[in-house]
């Protein structure tokens, strides 16, 4: 999965998680399952008010391992092939008041290096709608703050080229001259 497909550690652990949770219940080799021991694990998950969206990563998971056995035992049936759980209608995330955004910009104490460092990041995860794991995998060289731009690496290692506004832009200044050396 790492290689062929290039999902992250997460994700393959997750996968895992659920291959290992779909063989207790089912309570038999993966390699062995039939399209009936499915059936009665996706009744028992519904059963116990599970996700579309957990239920659908576990299937995904399983015919990443069918699809894996396959490999070397073309002949290998699908227990996942006649089973497509429809998708739960995607819901828009609820947005943060301007009011609240600013309190929380706001919040670190900026006469601390780590204050500093705080108010940046927080800047730049607003400023550039970086997840979390992006900014913390953040490298300096990653920054061109004189031409207002960084290269962030997000899911399945993809590279995005992201504007910094100038907020961020100041305050990533700021800590760099004045908190970074400090810390490091």
């Amino acid at each position: 999965l790492r290689l062929d497909r290039g999902l992250s550690e997460r994700t393959i652990e997750s996968y895992l998680g659920d291959l290992q949770l779909l063989e207790k219940g089912a309570q038999k080799n993966l390699s062995a399952l039939e399209e009936r021991d499915l059936e009665l694990e996706l009744s028992n998950w519904r059963a116990a008010g599970t996700s579309t969206r957990t239920i659908q990563r576990r299937l995904s998971a399983l015919r990443a391992y069918v699809e894996f056995l396959r490999t070397t035992q073309p002949d290998h049936l699908d227990p996942t092939a006649r089973f497509e759980i429809k998708s739960e209608k995607r819901r828009l995330p609820k947005t943060i008041s301007p009011k609240s955004l600013q309190a929380i910009l706001e919040a670190p104490k900026t006469d601390s290096p780590e204050g500093l460092r705080d108010r940046a990041l927080l800047e730049l995860l607003y400023a550039c709608g970086l997840r979390a794991s992006e900014a913390a995998s953040l490298e300096r060289a990653q920054l061109k703050l004189h031409e207002k731009l960084l290269r962030a690496f997000g899911k399945g290692g993809k590279e995005r080229l992201i504007p910094i506004g100038e907020s961020a832009a100041a305050w990533l200044s700021r800590y760099l001259a004045e908190a970074y050396p400090k810390m490091n």
